[in-house]
């Protein structure tokens, strides 16, 4: 590329020529364009969630505010800090006692190492333990609805006649709006 005397734009060498605007060499002073800004991206986990809870209904609020109080005690106000902005309940199932839980990947460590240390919901004694970790709600879909099937099984098992049939139907109301959920 030669530049011009006069200040102005740069024209291509005579002998060559052009090529595509997108794969030209680069030039310094005038002929330099501007780099297009990107905003930045969010990288998340989700985690599934499984809670154990001897026959008593919970509620997302009840165990949301539970695994703040066990970060805050694990880990302080920097890790209740660090993690509150991104943590979301993104899918709950009261009958299957199920939830998908999102946070940024940075601040997973933190979280993952408070589910354990829950011990009680609604001052009732219960266990969290984490099913499943992925990237995006699309890959953690499927682990969910298998999380989901299985427990219908199992709560299946454990009841007989009319009892069991009323919560395989609830649980497979849930598996359809898992798998209906939006990425």
């Amino acid at each position: 590329w030669i530049r011009e005397n006069d200040g102005g734009a740069c024209r291509p060498p005579a002998d060559r020529v052009p090529v595509k605007p997108h794969r030209m060499p680069r030039a310094s002073g005038a002929c330099v364009e501007k780099r297009r800004k990107r905003t930045p991206r969010y990288h998340n986990r989700f985690l599934l969630v499984a809670i154990d809870l001897p026959a008593a209904a919970v509620s997302q609020g009840a165990v949301l505010s539970e695994l703040r109080r066990a970060i805050a005690d694990l880990h302080g106000d920097l890790g209740i800090a660090s993690v509150s902005p991104s943590l979301a309940v993104r899918f709950f199932d009261a009958a299957s006692r199920t939830a998908v839980l999102r946070v940024d990947r940075d601040f997973c460590g933190i979280l993952r190492t408070s589910i354990p240390t829950v011990a009680f919901v609604d001052k009732r004694e219960a266990r969290l333990r984490v099913v499943h970790a992925a990237g995006s709600m699309r890959t953690c879909r499927p682990a969910l609805v298998k999380h989901l099937r299985r427990r219908a099984e199992e709560r299946a098992a454990a009841s007989d006649g009319a009892a069991a049939k009323r919560v395989q139907a609830e649980l497979l109301a849930a598996v359809e709006s898992a798998q209906a959920m939006q990425p």
